[in-house]
């Protein structure tokens, strides 16, 4: 979620819970903290992104499922990984994280450590595909 001022999200939490209870989502299914990943998002996600409606105050959208699957791939948790091989990641999505990943690592936005790591997981979804 990214917005402008620290204070609004107080009120977007409000309405996020509203959100939530309408569609029948976890109630914490929106956070602040994820703006913070937003850097390691590909050139062009603002354009991916889709629209799931307007809420009282809020428009919600939704990340693609590419840059999905380059966050997931990036955060690497256990719970990640999971969703990664629930949704199925193609050879040319993971070849599309690989080069974004050598990028961000270019750029200096990712350490080696988070590349080498970022490859291992790509390499185990291929040879479990």
């Amino acid at each position: 979620m990214l917005f402008r001022s620290e204070g609004a999200f107080g009120q977007v939490e409000t309405e996020a819970f509203a959100i939530a209870k309408k569609l029948g989502l976890d109630r914490h299914w929106l956070n602040h903290l994820s703006q913070g990943f937003a850097y390691k998002l590909p050139e062009g996600w603002r354009e991916r992104r889709r629209h799931l409606g307007d809420f009282s105050l809020l428009k919600v959208y939704y990340i693609d499922r590419l840059d999905f699957i380059v966050l997931k791939v990036l955060a690497a948790r256990d719970k990640d990984i999971a969703d990664l091989l629930r949704v199925g990641v193609t050879p040319q999505e993971a070849e599309f994280v690989r080069q974004h990943a050598q990028r961000l690592h270019a750029a200096g936005r990712i350490d080696i450590d988070a590349l080498s790591e970022t490859l291992m997981v790509l390499d185990a979804l291929e040879t479990r595909s």
